[in-house]
């Protein structure tokens, strides 16, 4: 219990009025819209479990405060928003404090030059829409109920909205975040160098539900509102064949901002009572089967016909279901567009053309339309359904091409024994998509409500995921999922609870969600031995390594690295593998190593041609693995050509978070799925799937680590059908200001080029002092398409056009120079290109602006020359040591967490 000791400081922190004990207080923060809450207070009207006091701090500074005084005292916190979440993440497990973010409700700046809004935690969705719309611009992010929602509790979550297939998830628009510590610290998960060696910290905060900290200060990619939104709808006999079309747009490389596919029930219940709905409805003879069974009049639907419709359908479950599956009853495809008039046309046309060589049948834009103007109303038959004794769950699970038809069919068969499971699919992306199931129960008693849900709900996750689907998506897991998790991230408990003992190793933030609460422990090394003695790793050595002696293993399988780490830990030798250069040295030359090859690990697991993925195992080179996808028609997209030498794991432990291009991505993105070691040999593996929008993605523990933290063996990228059309366009120009600006603009009219070098060369030479050079790639509408925009945009300028041709980009450079390279904002990339093109000095380094988005683009300094070398004044910026960065600390305490032995060396 909090005592009045206690209360007075916490008022001292946040002002008078601002920490409240009252009951309805406490109670109204311990809910939020979790359907197994909402069944349980027909039971009882008292909440499972209610903080001890709620405090509602005004900026960032009282946050730290509180959160400080909170783990001095060992008060557990949970943090809250608005109480719009649907897994039970705000519940107060073990009591304490709640920690209301609504006061912190600034929209702190909106950086035009860089398209970036920085925002605190507690701003609402609606209010910043409103604010960008007044200045042209969107978030691009529409989950449900967006005037409910607070950002942080977005970020907190890992939502995911109804635009993600043009605008990306949220997680995909947060470019940085100030993440608040129980200790009353601040911390910064923005463009971390790659030399560091860290994880991608956004990744590891995203998702955590406050479970290692606050989110208090977000910066959040900001997109221009389109000029147009298009809409049209289709109607399918075969749902299997709506997730065809879907697929097929999508790996067309077209981009709706919306794509939504309904069954037959969802159809039908989505739509009841709706005029524009109408004309469709008539085109499906269940209608009349409908109506015979149920003995009611139905001519002239209305929404007052809707739930004692529904209510009788509740329940006969098993007849009904039955009924669907064998009657001819259609599910409707709808599809949006947005930006210029003629390229949405142009979208809409091609769309069409693939919709219904899919069978497909255009119902015109009204059913769309329709959808798209209640999209953010609650469902019109939730309440009666609640209010009747029944529960309206929705579970969100993503899956490949390959498996969502059987995550569909089996999930919805196996719990529709005793409710109802109309679903839809939406989220699309290249390689999947997201399948909504409503489970729709009506029981006697409150009590056998609970008992219904209790038994619905998990076997339908269960089955979902035995068939290849997340535990979740976009809604994230709190209580409701917790038990689920580790079958999305085997081994992930290890790995999560290494974070929480570095940022909060108290267990006060949030208690009891995300994962269960007990986890392995590091096997030590006195665990291990049997018999003593050390064992000399010549015997698992191959015999050209036994001949050179070399402490340089090549293992088969991966199984050998897990008794190669153990005879490294008994016989006192650090472990090299995976640090991303293989001529890299230990920071310590007298430290005994044992480096680990995994050269003749280069096999292709899997190549799924549907889902357009491919696993591999780690030791195959970058350059094979295109060789290999070319041969199949695809294509990884981009790859830094300096790095194709590399192996898989090699690339991947060492890439940086913003190495990729506008049209195919970061390489980071692209890795959707990832297997390792721990150095105590415990295995970690994340299943491929098209979004990770569930939880803190624990890949990132390994990629970009440079193999500190774990050895991955085999990973699953995104890939690409190999584009129809190639073209390029180069420039000379005198100003690389106004090249960077034109680019700049190029992006935001929503053009994708496969990559963008911007050169400013070093003083001295004959030829023009900046090139710029741009290369498209896809179909050849869409590579047409964007050279006349890149055309309109840079020819004005009057740069002077320059011969090139269209490059693969296959080989690796023929010699390779010293460099430093950052990923900055655009207003500093400005300035710096505008700083070097003035900069006539022997000194001055060959410029390489590389790695283009809208928010900012990477800048090399390449040293060609021994005269090269960065400015003295640039040395914080691009050759920082990361020694004195606050998360070195907490990656300190990750390491010793899954590496407690310190077997993996540093470099």
């Amino acid at each position: 219990m909090v005592d009045a000791g206690l209360l007075g400081r916490l008022e001292k922190i946040v002002g008078e009025g601002h920490v409240m004990t009252g009951y309805n207080d406490r109670a109204g923060h311990a809910v939020d819209q979790w359907a197994r809450l909402r069944i349980a207070q027909n039971l009882s009207s008292a909440p499972e479990a209610i903080p001890d006091v709620v405090v509602r701090p005004k900026d960032v500074n009282a946050v730290t405060k509180l959160l400080s005084l909170a783990n001095e005292s060992f008060i557990p916190v949970v943090p809250f928003g608005m109480g719009t979440g649907v897994c039970g993440g705000v519940m107060a497990a073990e009591g304490g404090l709640s920690l209301d973010l609504s006061r912190l409700d600034k929209i702190v700046k909106i950086d035009e030059l860089s398209m970036v809004v920085t925002v605190e935690a507690g701003v609402k969705g609606s209010v910043l829409e409103s604010a960008l719309a007044a200045r042209g611009y969107t978030l691009g992010h529409c989950p449900m109920w967006i005037g409910d929602g607070t950002v942080g509790g977005w970020a907190s979550s890992r939502v995911s909205g109804w635009f993600s297939s043009a605008y990306g998830a949220f997680e995909d628009m947060v470019v940085g975040m100030d993440i608040a510590l129980p200790d009353g610290g601040v911390i910064s998960t923005e463009n971390i160098p790659r030399e560091f060696g860290y994880p991608d910290f956004r990744q590891v905060f995203l998702g955590a539900e406050g479970m290692l900290g606050v989110i208090v200060r977000l910066r959040l990619k900001i997109s221009r509102i389109p000029k147009v939104r298009r809409f049209r709808a289709y109607r399918f006999m075969d749902l299997d064949m709506g997730l065809e079309a879907m697929r097929r747009i999508m790996q067309q490389g077209m981009n709706p901002f919306v794509m939504r596919l309904m069954d037959p029930f969802e159809t039908l219940v989505s739509y009841f009572g709706s005029g524009g709905v109408a004309p469709f409805l008539e085109q499906v003879k269940f209608f009349e089967t409908v109506r015979r069974l149920l003995k009611l009049d139905l001519e002239g639907v209305s929404d007052s016909l809707l739930w004692p419709t529904l209510k009788r359908l509740l329940e006969h479950p098993f007849l009904v279901r039955h009924l669907l599956d064998h009657a001819p009853m259609a599910s409707m495809l709808f599809v949006g567009f947005e930006g210029d008039e003629q390229a949405t046309k142009d979208d809409l046309d091609e769309s069409k053309d693939l919709i219904t060589r899919a069978t497909g049948v255009p119902l015109g834009p009204e059913p769309a339309e329709h959808w798209f103007k209640r999209r953010n109303q609650p469902l019109s038959y939730d309440k009666p359904i609640f209010d009747s004794g029944g529960f309206v769950e929705t579970l969100a699970v993503a899956g490949l091409w390959r498996d969502l038809s059987s995550i569909y069919h089996k999930a919805r068969a196996l719990g529709g024994v005793r409710i109802l499971i109309p679903a839809f699919f939406s989220n699309a992306s290249q390689e999947g998509a997201v399948c909504h199931f409503r489970l729709l129960g009506m029981a006697k008693s409150a009590q056998s409500a609970l008992d219904l849900y209790d038994w619905a709900v998990p076997r339908v996750i269960k089955q979902a995921m035995a068939e290849g689907s997340t535990v979740s998506y976009g809604s994230g897991i709190g209580l409701a999922k917790r038990d689920f998790i580790e079958d999305d991230y085997r081994g992930g408990g290890r790995l999560f609870w290494a974070l929480r003992q570095a940022f909060d190793p108290q267990l006060l933030m949030n208690p009891q969600k995300l994962y269960p609460t007990t986890v392995p422990v590091a096997a030590s090394k006195q665990d291990e031995i049997v018999g003593g003695g050390n064992i000399s790793p010549v015997l698992t050595m191959t015999w050209d390594h036994r001949l050179l002696e070399q402490s340089v293993v090549t293992p088969e399988v991966p199984e050998e690295i897990v008794e190669l780490l153990q005879i490294a830990r008994r016989s006192d030798l650090k472990v090299v593998c995976q640090t991303g250069e293989r001529a890299s040295k230990p920071k310590n030359s007298d430290v005994k190593t044992l480096t680990i090859r995994l050269d003749q690990m280069d096999r292709v697991i899997h190549m799924d041609p549907v889902s357009c993925t491919v696993t591999v195992q780690s030791g195959m080179s970058m350059i094979y693995l295109e060789n290999f996808l070319r041969e199949k028609g695809f294509t990884l997209g981009y790859a830094p050509r300096a790095r194709l030498s590399l192996s898989v794991g090699e690339y991947l432990a060492s890439v940086a978070p913003h190495e990729g291009s506008p049209r195919y991505g970061t390489v980071r993105d692209n890795c959707i799925g990832l297997s390792a070691f721990l150095a105590d040999g415990h295995q970690f593996s994340v299943r491929p799937a098209p979004g990770r929008s569930a939880g803190p993605n624990l890949m990132h523990a390994f990629i970009g680590t440079r193999g500190r933290l774990g050895i991955i063996t085999a990973a699953c990228f995104r890939v690409f059908p190999w584009p129809a059309v190639s073209d390029a366009v180069a420039f000379g120009c005198s100003e690389p200001k106004l090249a960077v600006a034109a680019i700049r603009e190029i992006l935001l009219q929503g053009i994708k080029p496969a990559w963008v070098l911007v050169v400013l060369r070093a003083p001295g030479g004959s030829r023009s002092r900046s090139r710029v050079v741009i290369q498209m790639e896809g179909s050849r509408r869409y590579v047409s398409h964007g050279m006349s925009v890149i055309r309109e945009k840079i020819e004005p300028l009057g740069m002077t056009p320059e011969n090139i041709r269209a490059e693969e980009r296959l080989t690796p450079p023929p010699k390779l120079y010293p460099s430093v390279e950052r990923f900055l904002p655009m207003d500093q990339v400005m300035s710096l290109v505008q700083r070097f093109s003035q900069d006539e000095s022997p000194q001055c380094p060959e410029v390489h602006v590389t790695h283009f988005s809208s928010q900012g683009a990477t800048v090399r300094l390449l040293l060609r020359d021994r005269a090269h070398q960065v400015p003295e004044d640039l040395a914080s910026v691009f050759e920082a040591d990361g020694t004195d960065e606050p998360l070195a600390k907490a990656f300190s305490v990750i390491k010793a967490g899954m590496d407690p032995e310190d077997l993996l060396l540093e470099f």
